[in-house]
């Protein structure tokens, strides 16, 4: 429908290039016609697009780290969909943080459907392996950790006191959630801005090289994550 609309550029934000399981052939067709494609957080090496992406492993591992700087040793992972390539990136640098500290939980891993039911069962999950539960957690998605802190505060437990929790994304939501959400920002504004400047380049230089940038994720400290047994 675009190509016979004639636009010059197309952006795709978090489409299903993330998956990992499904073939990508119809957007090499899409270049073949001479389509000019960015994609936002969300593309697959076999597709020969320009991209703009947040750091997804460095999201996982400063979340991680920033959770054992605060004396946390037993980190659990509320994560999205296994097949979902921000799930594996994310997860890649928890791993890389523990390996660092010498620590092993790799078992304390939940998967969900992204959004905040999806969370909760994670969470949930996370939270019946009463011998071999997390002090915290990192989560793929602000909307899962938001779930994930209704469900520990469903079975009882205080966050930060009892559980700490991160998120990832920085929406504005968790300014606002009971306590505040600690989380890794994405730079929303920067990325929205260089997608449309890339765009822009591709169609008015196609012979340049395809650019690629990726943007780290800040953390915002906040009040849903402390030091194992903190009393407040």
């Amino acid at each position: 429908m675009l190509l016979a609309r004639r636009v010059d550029g197309m952006i795709f934000i978090s489409c299903e290039a993330t998956d990992l399981r499904g073939e990508h052939d119809h957007y090499a067709k899409l270049v073949e016609q001479g389509a000019k494609l960015v994609f936002v957080n969300g593309t697959a090496p076999t597709i020969d697009a320009a991209s703009v992406s947040v750091d997804e492993r460095a999201a996982g591992e400063l979340a991680t780290r920033h959770l054992i700087e605060l004396g946390h040793t037993r980190i659990g992972f509320v994560a999205g969909p296994a097949h979902a390539r921000p799930t594996t990136e994310k997860a890649l640098g928890r791993q890389v943080a523990l390996a660092a500290a010498g620590l092993h939980p790799e078992s304390l891993v939940a998967h969900g459907n992204w959004g905040a039911m999806g969370g909760r069962a994670a969470m949930q999950e996370l939270l019946s392996r009463d011998a071999d539960r997390p002090t915290a957690v990192i989560c793929s998605s602000d909307v899962m950790a938001i779930g994930a802190l209704g469900e520990a505060k469903r079975a009882g437990l205080r966050v930060p006191d009892d559980l700490s929790i991160v998120g990832f994304d920085g929406i504005e939501a968790t300014e606002w959630t009971d306590p505040p959400l600690t989380t890794l920002a994405q730079p929303v504004q920067q990325i929205a801005r260089t997608a449309v400047d890339a765009a822009h380049a591709l169609i008015t230089k196609p012979a340049q090289e395809l650019p690629h940038y990726v943007f780290r994720p800040r953390l915002l400290a906040r009040s849903t994550a402390a030091p194992p047994g903190n009393r407040r």
